[in-house]
C-alpha cells in the first residue's frame, strides 16, 4: 500500500488549515502502515480514532471560516466531509469484523480522496475567502 506524501501544491495558504492537512496526511500514513504491516487491531483502531478526531477538528475549523466569510457552498463542502467520515467508519467496521482486506481497500481510497478534496474543494473556498476577505477589509462609503 503506497503512502501519501505531502506536496507543496497541497498548501492552500492558510497556515492553520495547511498544518491540519499535513496532520491528516500523517495520520492516514499511520493508518495505512498499520494495515500494511498487519499490526494489532488495537494499533489500527488507535490510528483510525486519532484520524477521525483530527478530521472532526479540521472540519469544525473550516466551518468557522465558512461562517466568518459567508461561504455559500458550505453545505456541499460538508457533504464531502460526511463522506470521509463514513469511509473511516467503514474501515473501522471492517476491522471489527476482522476483514483486513476490506479495511485496506477502503483505506487506500482515502489519500486520493483527500488530495482531490484539497486541490479542488478547499482551493475553491480559499479563492472565495480571498475575494471576500479583501472586500471585508475595504473601507465603507
Amino acid at each position: 500500500m503506497a503512502l501519501f506524501d505531502w506536496k507543496d501544491e497541497y498548501s492552500i495558504g492558510i497556515l492553520a488549515i495547511d498544518d491540519q492537512h499535513k496532520r491528516l496526511v500523517s495520520l492516514m500514513n499511520r493508518m495505512l502502515e498499520s494495515l500494511r504491516d498487519v499490526r494489532e487491531d488495537s494499533c489500527m483502531l488507535d490510528a483510525l480514532n486519532e484520524l477521525e478526531n483530527s478530521v472532526v477538528y479540521h472540519f469544525s475549523q473550516e466551518e468557522v471560516l465558512f461562517q466568518e466569510y459567508g461561504y455559500k457552498k458550505s453545505k456541499e463542502h460538508g457533504r464531502d466531509h460526511e463522506y470521509l467520515m463514513k469511509q473511516i467508519e467503514l474501515v473501522k467496521r471492517s476491522l471489527m469484523r476482522n476483514d483486513t482486506a476490506a479495511a485496506a481497500q477502503t483505506a487506500a481510497s482515502l489519500p486520493p480522496w483527500l488530495e482531490n478534496h484539497i486541490l479542488r474543494e478547499d482551493a475553491e473556498y480559499v479563492r472565495f475567502i480571498g475575494k471576500n476577505g479583501a472586500a471585508k477589509k475595504q473601507p465603507g462609503p
